[in-house]
Order: C-alpha cells, then sequence, then structure tokens
C-alpha cells in the first residue's frame, strides 16, 4: 500500500474518449441506474442498502432530502456514529433515509458493501452527476486531452476503467484508503470501450465491481489529478504517455463499521427474536438475517444483544 499526499483535486462528471459515449439503450452490463443519484447541487451519492445512501463529506453540504427514481427521501444524519469510518476522519458518510410519512424508504435498487481487498486489476464501472467531456485540448495537432463541458448536475453519466492500484490518500481534513485508476488514452492496454474519468460534481458517486454476478459498490469518486481540463498525455509532448491519476474511497476497507450500522436497519426486533440463539449462521444465510452482528461467530447470543440494544437506542 502507497501512502499518496498529492493533491488531488476534489470531484464533484464522467468524462469519456470521443468514441466511448456508451448507448445506455444497449449497454446493460452496468448497475441498475438509481443506484446513483444527486447529492444536493454539487455532488453524487450511492444507494448502498434499503435505507442507507453513501456519500463522501468533503463537498460540505447537508441537504434535507434526495430524489430517487422520481421520489424524495428525508435525509438523517448522526455525526458522531455515520461519518469517518472507524477512524473518524475518512472522506466517507452514511445517511439514513425515510418517505415523507416517516416510515422506512425500503429501496429496491441498492449495491452492498464490496468486502474484499482484490481490487486492484478489476473491471470497474463509475456512474455519477456532473461535467462532461468538453472540446479537445490540442498541441501540435496531437490531442492530449478534453475540456469539461457543463454548469450543472444534472445528468447522470456512466463509464468504465480498471483498477490500478491502491493506497491512502491525506489533504489537511481527511486521511482515506483509496483505489486508484487513470484516464487511459485510446488503444492502451487498459483502456475500455467506454474509458471513463471523474470530474467535478461526482464526489460520492460509486465505483462498482460485478461479484458473482451482483453489482457491488467498491468506492466513492474523491479526487482528480488536474481541475478544468482532463489530460490524458503530457500537455508539453502530446507523444509522451501521462494519464490522468484519479480515485475512490476504498469500500472494502470500512465494509464492517458500515455493516455494523446499517445491520441494524436490517435486523429489527422481530428478525433479531426470531434468530434468538441460532448456532447456523454464515454469510449464505446473510448471518442469520444480519442478527449475527460483527465480529461474525456463527451464533447469536448476547454479544449479538448487547450490540444490537447499543445502536438501537442510539439510532437516528
Amino acid at each position: 500500500m502507497t501512502l499518496f499526499l498529492l493533491q488531488a483535486v476534489p470531484v464533484f462528471g464522467i468524462v469519456l474518449h470521443p468514441d466511448g459515449e456508451p448507448n445506455l439503450a444497449t449497454w446493460t452490463d452496468r448497475p441498475d441506474a438509481n443506484v446513483v443519484g444527486r447529492w444536493s447541487s454539487n455532488a453524487s451519492f450511492a444507494v448502498i442498502a434499503p435505507n442507507w445512501i453513501i456519500t463522501t463529506r468533503h463537498q460540505n453540504t447537508s441537504p434535507a432530502t434526495v430524489t430517487i427514481n422520481g421520489v424524495s427521501y428525508t435525509c438523517h444524519y448522526n455525526t458522531t456514529a455515520w461519518t469517518g469510518g472507524p477512524t473518524g476522519n475518512a472522506d466517507i458518510r452514511l445517511i439514513r433515509l425515510t418517505k415523507a410519512d416517516g416510515n422506512d424508504a425500503d429501496l429496491t435498487h441498492y449495491a452492498r458493501p464490496y468486502e474484499d481487498s482484490n481490487e486492484v486489476e478489476k473491471e470497474i464501472v463509475i456512474g455519477g452527476y456532473g461535467k462532461g467531456r468538453g472540446t479537445s485540448l490540442m498541441t501540435d495537432g496531437i490531442v492530449y486531452g478534453y475540456a469539461w463541458y457543463g454548469s450543472a448536475n444534472t445528468v447522470r453519466r456512466w463509464g468504465q476503467n480498471i483498477v490500478d492500484g491502491d493506497g491512502i490518500s491525506s489533504d489537511d481534513t481527511y486521511t482515506s484508503d483509496v483505489i486508484e485508476a487513470d484516464f487511459d488514452g485510446i488503444g492502451d492496454d487498459n483502456y475500455r470501450p467506454y474509458e471513463c474519468i471523474i470530474a467535478f460534481w461526482d464526489s460520492g458517486g460509486g465505483w462498482f465491481i460485478k461479484d458473482s454476478n451482483e453489482w457491488k459498490v467498491a468506492g466513492l469518486s474523491r479526487g482528480v489529478e488536474h481541475g478544468g481540463a482532463n489530460w490524458f498525455r503530457n500537455n508539453q509532448d502530446p507523444n509522451s504517455l501521462d494519464p490522468d491519476y484519479f480515485d475512490a474511497v476504498r469500500i472494502s476497507s470500512y465494509a464492517q463499521w458500515i455493516k455494523q450500522i446499517i445491520q441494524v436497519d436490517f435486523a429489527e426486533f422481530a428478525v433479531f427474536a426470531n434468530n434468538w440463539q441460532r448456532t447456523d449462521c454464515n454469510s449464505t444465510n446473510y448471518w442469520c438475517d444480519g442478527a449475527d452482528f460483527i465480529p461474525h461467530d456463527g451464533t447469536v447470543d448476547w454479544d449479538d444483544l448487547t450490540v444490537f440494544a447499543d445502536y438501537w437506542l442510539t439510532s437516528w
């Protein structure tokens, strides 16, 4: 793992190569569109559970509501328990949602956390709202990048890439485990059909990995190397390959923290009671419907009841 001190520009849009504009009517091997939403006026989010969404913290906005598939949901915040992950200062936060009548959101399209730390070299699909590809940037008649285009984050875009590495990214406020990618030029070995890079207003949007035929959220868009325009080659020497770096908060590093919080949502008292004193909990039965809390030990006992009570009584 590498420590990155690069001051990547916080991101708030998907930029693609000219031949990479996806036809979303035919490109079906991607997450459901409604697992990515618009966060306030300057970012994106991912739906991670029936009543929960997840995003980054650096955009510093806390909207009262968000809209998913045309329906407005009320946001609930707990800045002590739901922000920063285990260390408290990572660029990540959870938000619980309810319907306008106060009942649970009960969303049907969501992406569970990706828990394996094997993201490197895996193909990802990235979703977010924000700026798209603008005019070509050229040196000596050679395109080395693209200007960002668009003034409002009202368009949801999708693209592809490959995870190139992992590390730790630190700035003046947050220190986060991250996964990284770059904007490969057309014809490069890792170039994907819908090769993309993140841009302004993509912050908090999801990076998704397909795991056993299920799309899971593996990262939250966090930072990109350049602002104002996205280079994929060196603007001084366009013949020199210098793909733009960008990264995402690494969900697998915080998956246990995420599940510890949202499992209280899944394991309501009736469900917990129905699984009381079971000894056969495993990943196949979803750890007894979530009643076997982290760390999982295969049983639903007094230790789990203590965790349940602590979170239940101090919940949102």
